[in-house]
């Protein structure tokens, strides 16, 4: 996973949001440096 994936889902999880994931569509691109993960959260 990448480490910009998992900063995000924990400050998600940090706020109190307990529905977090990471998958493999959108998110940062290969430009950008990452590997194409979206981090998301339900309220």
């Amino acid at each position: 996973m990448q480490p910009v994936a998992e900063t995000v889902a924990s400050m998600f999880r940090n706020a109190g949001l307990q529905d977090v994931t990471i998958t493999l569509e959108g998110g940062v691109t290969q430009a950008e440096g990452g590997k194409g993960y979206q981090v998301s959260a339900r309220i």
